[in-house]
């Protein structure tokens, strides 16, 4: 299997679980009873819960740079992007390879 491949497996999992452990969360039931009528294990939820949360923290730990450059027209701005207090402008002339990193990092948030 390709790392590419495995690397979206994993995410998808983590996906899951991490719907799993917010479902249970916001259940108002104990971990007991919510596992119980998901028939599922504890020690398999509280596993998948420890996962979940180390993915965050890998999350939060990862930087991304990004690289900025004179617009090549000055003040056309073609795109901004708000995401509470951080603020992204786009001007014409931005390569590709900067928006996605920008958009990589705003999903990151």
């Amino acid at each position: 299997m390709s790392s590419g491949l495995q690397k979206y497996n994993k995410n998808q999992k983590l996906e899951e679980w991490a719907l799993q452990v917010e479902e249970c969360r916001n259940s108002g039931k104990t971990v007991k009873d919510w596992c119980k009528e998901q028939n599922l294990s504890m020690s398999t939820y509280y596993l998948r819960q420890k996962k979940v949360y180390e993915a965050l923290k890998e999350q939060t730990n990862t930087f991304y740079e990004v690289s900025m450059s004179e617009p090549v027209v000055e003040n056309h701005l073609v795109a901004a992007l708000q995401y509470g207090e951080y603020r992204t402008e786009i001007y014409k002339g931005t390569d590709e390879e900067t928006i996605l990193c920008i958009l990589r990092a705003i999903k990151r948030c």
